[in-house]
């Protein structure tokens, strides 16, 4: 799979097609997931979870280091350096992988689970009755 940012100065590469018909991935409702991705609607913050090996990504990035996190340890939050598309972020939670932003795939994969599916909107609901409902988050 290979795609683009916005201004195409950033290309990403992953070397697992992730649109095999099975589900993987998050929705993400926290608030910070929902800022970052400029959305307030139920879908939250799509994200892609994979092994850093699998990851080819060139171009610059802007890094953000979040520490509005439960546990006070910064989320690294990556962006284009020239139109400021969100690409990927880093987690000390899962020091193997890179959670890159669905958002700049042309198609994603049903997900797997809705992380923080508490911090909905209120008129929202869940995606599927097959996607798991979790109160935090997991990087399965």
């Amino acid at each position: 799979m290979e795609t683009t940012c916005l201004c195409k100065a950033v290309t990403v590469k992953v070397s697992q097609n992730w649109l095999d018909g099975k589900q993987h991935g998050q929705i993400c409702h926290c608030y910070n997931c929902r800022k970052v991705s400029g959305t307030g609607m139920p879908m939250g913050a799509t994200n892609l979870i994979v092994d850093r090996s699998t990851v080819t990504i060139s171009g610059e990035l802007y890094l953000f280091e979040d520490y509005d996190t439960s546990t006070g340890k910064p989320v690294h939050r990556y962006f284009c350096k020239v139109c400021c598309n969100p690409i990927k972020s880093e987690s000390h939670l899962v020091p193997d992988s890179i959670i890159l932003k669905m958002g700049i795939f042309e198609h994603v994969p049903k997900p797997k689970s809705e992380g923080f599916a508490q911090e909905r909107q209120a008129w929202g609901q869940p995606v599927a009755p097959d996607v798991e409902q979790l109160q935090g988050t997991s990087y399965d």
